[in-house]
């Protein structure tokens, strides 16, 4: 690889007497203007030429610029890839030599992508930068030569058009559409009415504070305040503090008094979230809250009556934290009048679309975007995702499309990297089985082996959740990844 310029790419335009710095300036006022990649307005504007962009982006990055127009690429070598990802991804293989792939790439500095062919292909790849437009020709060519040979007809094109953004229906006003969810709310409302104490309980992202909020915003305590503790982000010393509140001299550092949550939430709702991971004082502290309605300040005297209705959460199983000796029995009791278990979001898939759809109206709002679809190909790979990361990273993955997305609809390249991995999935044995041999044995473990890889990178590499998410044991995933050779580099 050559060395890279540490030098925008305007400028090395300008130093290469691609364009004159008047048109330069011109080029980057109205790169400010749309938020737009300054070669590509320099493009529109006539300034320069597609060519001639790629190649100060290849001094820029160091990677080498090649001309398709100007080399002939064997349809054996195009059949190594799944055509519809290299399509969607702009990839292309051009030469093969030594067990190395030379891949032509819109996007070469796109490590992760790089990854994934590593990875599906078995073998290194060596990226080089080629015209998108040159890309999508030659693979479009492909397709239809390869159309022309396909039994009963068969055709690999798809249709690109956009996927509007609908209607957000909404139930009891929250977005959801599976009938799990709902039964939920419908018992949630009953409950709202009541005084009861409630356990919410749930994989992390599922929802628990919206349903937490739903209870009190539909309760008799709806004017009074919401207020939200959560647990497991207060050290242990300052937690009962947070809780109860303190006296001025009562440690080192309190030099006025502060009232607690519970002062503060008097009349009203208290959600104390991720309650498993409270010690067992402050546990002992709480269930005197909770049976006499009163407490003390750290480091006072004087009695404090509160009127705090208590929505708890957890991730945990208290029932295995009880057994281990880590939560109190009789608090947990206390806590649980009334229980309600939030499903993953794998287990309530038809609620995905219409959160996608509340995102995007969402961050379109936050950021002044005016985003009016999804393509195809990106909805599909939100739609069969499996969100490890539940809600809260379908609205991390959104809030990042929808800043990315310089136009007016999401596509595959605004999403993160480890979905991308997806497409190597979902095509590539059927595109196989029309020109290379596909044995059953292959396709199969060609998808353990993608399928592993991106639950890996969706749990952040925690091999005990891969396991879970995956329902198998632990030494099977250890097994499969030795087989597979899925080491530490193929799971970044």
């Amino acid at each position: 690889m050559a060395n890279r310029l540490n030098k925008p790419i305007g400028q090395i335009l300008l130093e290469n007497d691609y364009l004159t710095k008047e048109e330069l300036n011109q080029g980057l006022e109205k790169h400010k203007a749309l938020g737009k990649l300054l070669g590509r307005v320099l493009i529109e504007l006539g300034f320069v030429k597609e060519e001639d962009v790629l190649s100060a982006y290849s001094l820029q990055q160091g990677i080498p610029y090649f001309r398709l127009d100007r080399i002939d690429i064997p349809n054996s070598l195009l059949s190594r890839v799944p055509i519809s990802a290299a399509l969607k991804l702009k990839f292309l293989p051009i030469k093969e030599e030594e067990g190395r792939l030379t891949m032509a790439m819109a996007t070469p500095q796109d490590s992760h992508l790089i990854d994934d062919l590593e990875t599906f292909l078995d073998c290194k790849v060596e990226p080089v930068l080629s015209s998108e437009k040159e890309i999508i020709n030659i693979i479009k060519s492909y397709q239809e030569s390869l159309v022309n040979t396909c039994p009963d007809g068969l055709s690999l094109s798809e249709d690109t058009a956009a996927e509007p953004l609908k209607e957000i229906e909404l139930f009891h006003g929250i977005v959801c559409k599976s009938k799990k969810m709902k039964e939920l709310y419908d018992i949630a409302i009953k409950v709202a009415s009541s005084e009861v104490t409630v356990l919410l309980q749930g994989e992390s992202g599922t929802g628990k504070e919206v349903m937490a909020r739903f209870i009190h915003q539909n309760s008799l305590r709806k004017d009074k305040p919401f207020l939200k503790v959560s647990c497991a982000a207060l050290p242990e010393t300052l937690l009962e503090s947070e809780l109860f509140g303190h006296e001025k001299g009562s440690y080192t550092g309190a030099t006025t008094r502060r009232l607690g949550r519970f002062e503060l939430a008097n009349r009203g709702t208290l959600f104390l979230d991720e309650i498993g991971e409270i010690n067992r004082s402050t546990q002992a502290k709480l269930l005197r809250v909770l049976q006499e309605k009163r407490f003390e300040r750290v480091g006072g005297t004087e009695t404090i009556e509160v009127n705090v209705r208590i929505i708890a959460a957890t991730n945990r199983d208290l029932i295995g934290e009880i057994e281990k000796g880590n939560f109190r029995e009789d608090l947990y009791y206390r806590l649980n009048v009334v229980s309600f278990v939030i499903p993953p979001l794998r287990e309530r898939l038809e609620d995905v679309r219409p959160l996608i759809n509340y995102f995007v109206n969402k961050f379109n709002q936050k950021n002044n975007k005016k985003i009016e679809g999804i393509s195809p190909e990106a909805m599909e790979l939100l739609c069969e995702y499996n969100w490890a990361g539940n809600v809260r990273e379908i609205e991390h993955c959104i809030e990042r499309a929808v800043v990315l997305t310089e136009g007016d609809m999401i596509h595959i390249e605004h999403l993160p990297y480890n979905m991308r991995g997806s497409l190597f999935i979902s095509t590539a044995p059927h595109e196989k089985s029309i020109h290379m041999d596909w044995s059953l044995r292959t396709a199969e473990n060609t998808l353990q082996k993608n399928l592993i890889i991106r639950t890996l990178r969706a749990t952040r590499f925690n091999r005990g959740k891969t396991a879970q998410i995956l329902k198998i044991h632990r030494n099977t995933l250890r097994r499969k990844m030795k087989e597979f050779r899925i080491t530490p580099k193929s799971e970044k």
